[in-house]
């Protein structure tokens, strides 16, 4: 009889344990699985804003392409932009107000400085840039050249 009691006893105490290995293996995967939720819905929700983010950093001395930006305010954008043409030049603005407000004062808006040398460019001809790591705000090249010597500048400071 004592045996049996034993065996009893012995069972209940492994099925105790088991229901707690259970347990814990159940309760770490829904919380696995919940944080990949979450961390999957936020990177869905606040993708534009995380893919600027990472843009603002990473393109930083590289050549940004004019779809990025709107020449109307220099601005390095979370969205592609709207292409248009004008005088025979593709130009890239965020909305109707920049577009149209690009048509009205072509002559200043449409020009830009290049940033190491001095010269007026057409921005729609232009190498585009960053102008600072983590700031959106473009700068504009008239060559390859002028761009490799800027950010080389920029990188001894």
């Amino acid at each position: 009889m004592k045996k049996r009691k034993i065996n009893k006893e012995a069972l209940k105490k492994k099925e105790i344990l088991d229901n707690k290995r259970f347990n814990k293996t159940i309760l770490i995967s829904f919380m696995i699985l919940s944080l990949l939720i979450f961390t999957v819905l936020i990177f869905y929700t606040y993708r534009c804003s995380t893919l600027f983010y990472y843009r603002t950093r990473v393109l930083y001395g590289k050549e940004i392409s004019s779809d990025l930006v709107c020449f109307n305010e220099n601005k390095l954008k979370h969205h592609k932009t709207i292409p248009f043409k004008y005088n025979h030049n593709n130009f890239y603005v965020c909305s109707n107000n920049c577009k149209l407000s690009l048509t009205i004062n072509y002559n200043k808006v449409a020009m830009a400085l290049d940033a190491f040398s001095g010269d007026t460019i057409l921005k729609s001809r232009a190498i585009i840039g960053l102008k600072k790591k983590k700031n959106p705000t473009i700068v504009y090249f008239k060559n390859k050249v002028n761009f490799n010597r800027y950010y080389r500048k920029q990188n001894k400071k």
